[in-house]
């Protein structure tokens, strides 16, 4: 019985291609090297980005009732005790705040010039880029079984083994190689990977070289195997790991030590819940009793 691999999840898939997304914008200012390397950071655990505080807004409250709620949680990683306790909810009736009001942002068509014009200079400039969906299970930290997709008509899945612990192509959304054909390829990245520990004697792992003295390597077993433009995309990502496999290894290792340091945090000092207030008010002026 094979085991199957892993389906990427959709909030994940999500928030890749919004970094996809937004590094193509970047892209549209800032030309890239031509040459092999990771477009933008790498996360290695550390938060960059801080959003913005809000504006305060000043609520008039016209009545509010508070009680007690006994509530569990969620917790916030896998493994540790769910917070749980009394808190505090409050419901506030308040009259309508002046808000800004958020006008949509204009529909373009796919046939109007502007969009035709600016997706042929795209197509130009980028004429390799591809998106891909990778799917991977990591067998003890060393080995790993993957399947590559690339999201556009017509394309061929394949399947295959490879040395790379693929957990350190996480953090990063998009990539560029230059192949041995002299041609830049550009890629997006949306991937789901997970763990599996211990031996199991029901999936036949190939004999692969050892990553440290002999590089990046693989065996490809399934799906169209010998389709030139399916096989590059795996011998790209490998490409990849040849020249950003120390800094992909750092960051893997990174960002585990912080995930360890922040479940430990969390055991020592279980969270409690919060309390919680909620407003609301009637947008036709009338305020119910």
């Amino acid at each position: 019985m094979k085991r199957p691999l892993l389906i990427p999840l959709v909030f994940a898939c999500a928030f890749t291609l919004v970094a996809f997304a937004q590094d193509a914008l970047n892209k549209l200012t800032n030309s890239p090297d031509s040459k092999t390397q990771i477009m933008g950071e790498v996360a290695d655990g550390k938060s960059t980005y801080k959003a913005p505080k809000p504006e305060p807004i000043d609520f008039e409250v016209i009545k509010s009732r508070t009680q007690k709620v006994q509530v569990k949680e969620s917790p916030e990683m896998a493994g540790l005790p769910a917070p749980e306790g009394m808190m505090n909810l409050k419901v506030e009736l308040v009259n309508e705040p002046e808000l800004e009001e958020l006008l949509p942002l204009p529909l373009l068509e796919a046939k109007d010039p502007a969009v035709v014009a600016r997706v042929g200079e795209l197509s130009k400039e980028y004429p390799e880029s591809k998106l891909l969906l990778v799917s991977a299970s990591v067998y003890n930290n060393s080995v790993t079984q993957f399947r590559i997709q690339a999201n556009e008509p017509g394309a061929k899945e394949i399947t295959g083994w490879s040395n790379i612990d693929f957990k350190h192509f996480s953090g990063f959304a998009t990539y560029q190689v230059k192949g041995t054909d002299g041609v830049l390829r550009s890629y997006g990245l949306v991937m789901s990977v997970g763990d599996i520990d211990g031996q199991d004697t029901s999936v036949n792992i190939p004999r692969l070289p050892h990553l440290a003295t002999n590089g990046p390597a693989f065996v490809l077993t399934e799906g169209e195997i010998n389709d030139p433009k399916t096989k590059q995309l795996v011998e790209d990502i490998h490409n990849l790991y040849k020249v950003e496999g120390k800094r992909l290894e750092e960051a893997n290792r990174k960002r585990t030590k912080a995930y360890e340091d922040r479940k430990a945090y969390l055991l020592a000092n279980p969270p409690k819940p919060k309390d919680v207030t909620i407003r609301f008010w009637n947008r036709d002026g009338s305020n119910p009793r």
